[in-house]
């Protein structure tokens, strides 16, 4: 399982490559002066040549203007992931932390984050789990600042993978599948063939060989089409682990045997020394005892060259396991002494406990920031909530407004009308007045003028 430990530094430079442009945020606007086409230069030749690439950065470091901060992050970032490539890890770490500075200097969350990841990868691989942890973490708080969260998917392969060296494989593999799950859009091939690697990991210490090795023809299918030479020599060497576990010793040596080729091709310092570790313990399955430990000498002098307590535990197992065969049982307790030390140092209980003390800290501080949110969302419904009610309140105060004035409006109407209906009244009983008093002046008229009349007669 720790002998895959490298893919750890794929999903790092996946982040690389995806930010050649970087989102530099509203605070700093001010664009790269080295176009984009050096940089995936730079990224590419990492991969086939990492002095090159490194020699080419300080290069391009040393002639850059003091003000273009985006170039100078970008070449420390790249010029610290060659010395990973070289396995010299405190000057990785040296020139990743100044970049890391700058970018902080001028919240620079994209380039934030994908350091954070190379860090997480740096350490993981030293065997600092709780460093790569806290690092990765921070990462994927910076891509969610950059508005760029389908970046997450090469640091959420780069945490399953630090479960995986914890023997946590049900958690590892939650975190491969949400790597592959993360978004719709097109993924880098280089980082699938990565996770199909490491999903394939998990189905074999779960002893699910056939799913295991159908992971792997899938990933190797990938790299082969994309001539990923890195992804293939591993895919390799974990099929010569299934071979060899299921007892099938010429398919296990024939697939140790191809990524040892393509590892020295890409001159691929650990991946060569693990190969050779798998093709001495198939020797050892066929009693071909000094030539296992010819491998397991080559192994740990590699080791011990690069200071990698990864491969010193491996190499004193095997060397163990091929003393004990030899019967020299004195330099088999050694070596299993050694391994165990090793192995204690890297995977102790307090380590364990510290990386689960973290996780648990980040889903508190992700739970306390989706409360903050659910609290702020709250909050905007109140106020929305309150200013509904007082356009309510509003509305109905001006209905019963209107009401009133209406209600004003017809008793005024009502009013009017009963005065005119007075008036008319008045009118008509003065009319009805005077046309009596007129009928009783012709009444009386007509009477004298009659009775004058009888009188004259009389």
């Amino acid at each position: 399982m720790k002998t895959i430990l490298p893919l750890l530094f794929v999903g790092a430079i996946i982040s690389c490559e995806k930010s050649a442009n970087g989102s530099t945020t509203a605070e700093y606007d001010k664009t790269a002066t080295l176009p984009d086409s050096t940089f995936a230069k730079i990224h590419n030749q990492i991969y086939d040549n990492p002095s090159a690439a490194q020699a080419r950065s300080l290069s391009l470091l040393d002639s850059l203007d003091a003000n273009d901060k985006i170039s100078r992050i970008k070449l420390m970032k790249y010029i610290g992931s060659s010395y990973v490539f070289e396995t010299n890890y405190p000057e990785a770490i040296k020139y990743y932390n100044e970049a890391l500075a700058e970018a902080e200097s001028i919240h620079f969350y994209d380039e934030i984050a994908n350091i954070n990841n190379n860090l997480g990868t740096v350490f993981n691989e030293s065997g600092s789990y709780t460093s790569a942890y806290i690092h990765l973490v921070a990462a994927l708080d910076n891509y969610e600042l950059a508005g760029t969260p389908e970046k997450k998917e090469g640091t959420l392969n780069n945490i399953g993978l630090t479960y995986l060296n914890l023997n946590n494989h049900k958690k590892a593999l939650e975190y491969f599948e949400r790597a592959l799950d993360t978004s719709a859009q097109p993924k880098n091939p280089i980082l699938v063939a990565t996770i199909l690697n490491n999903i394939a990991l998990c189905y074999t210490n779960e002893k699910k060989q056939a799913a295991a090795l159908e992971s792997l023809n899938n990933s190797i299918a990938l790299s082969e089409q994309h001539n990923n030479q890195y992804s293939l020599c591993i895919s390799y060497k974990i099929m010569g682990d299934i071979h060899q576990s299921s007892g099938d010793f010429e398919k296990a040596f024939e697939a140790y045997t191809k990524s040892e080729r393509i590892a020295q091709e890409g001159q691929l310092f650990q991946q060569i020394a693990f190969a050779k570790i798998g093709l001495g313990r198939v020797l050892l399955d066929q009693t071909n005892v000094d030539e296992a430990l010819k491998y397991g000498l080559e192994v740990l002098k590699m080791a011990e060259e690069k200071n990698s307590n990864l491969l010193k535990t491996d190499a004193h197992f095997l060397l163990s396991m091929i003393y004990q065969q030899k019967k020299d049982y004195q330099k088999s307790l050694e070596h299993f002494q050694q391994h165990v030390r090793l192995k204690e140092e890297m995977n102790n209980n307090t380590i364990v406990n510290q990386i689960y003390d973290v996780e648990l800290k980040h889903l508190d501080q992700l739970n306390n920031m989706q409360q903050l949110e659910i609290d702020k969302k709250e909050l905007a419904i109140s106020n929305k909530n309150n200013l509904l009610f007082f356009m309510s309140l509003v509305f109905i105060l001006l209905l019963i407004g209107l009401y009133l004035a209406y209600r004003n409006h017809q008793h005024k109407q009502a009013a009017k009308l009963r005065g005119t209906l007075i008036e008319m009244n008045k009118k008509r009983s003065n009319a009805a007045l005077e046309a009596e008093i007129r009928e009783r002046k012709r009444i009386g008229q007509n009477l004298h003028d009659s009775l004058g009349y009888l009188l004259s007669l009389a």
